[in-house]
């Protein structure tokens, strides 16, 4: 059977410094919600976070990196996939949101096809 992935990107941070964009001013107001730059150089971070190469003005990390400085942040969200710290929690309170093997325990890497 062909499994399709289904990759989400949420923002999860922005450009550092000051009451940047998304963030809750020291007053207590809020800011309005920046967009990526247009035609910004994108730099795809999977399997950790390292420093981005020059031209890069939006770059995509795990939720659980730090943004980058500086620069256009968001964090990719992968569809039918956990954490790999967060296993434990969601077979503990949401099982029957896990894909599961025809034996009925929980699919792991590097079951899943």
């Amino acid at each position: 059977m062909r499994v399709s992935w289904l990759v989400l990107l949420a923002a999860c941070g922005s450009p550092s410094g000051d009451d940047a964009p998304g963030d809750t001013p020291s007053d207590g107001s809020h800011s309005a919600l920046a967009l990526p730059p247009a035609n910004g150089g994108l730099d795809y971070q999977l399997g950790g976070a390292y420093e981005p190469p020059a031209g890069v003005t939006v770059v995509s990390r795990d939720r659980n990196a730090a943004p980058a400085a500086g620069i256009y942040n968001i964090c990719y969200v992968n569809g039918f996939q956990t954490q790999p710290d967060e296993g434990a929690m969601w077979l503990a309170e949401n099982p029957d949101l896990l894909l599961h093997n025809s034996d009925g325990s929980a699919a792991t890497d590097p079951e899943w096809p």
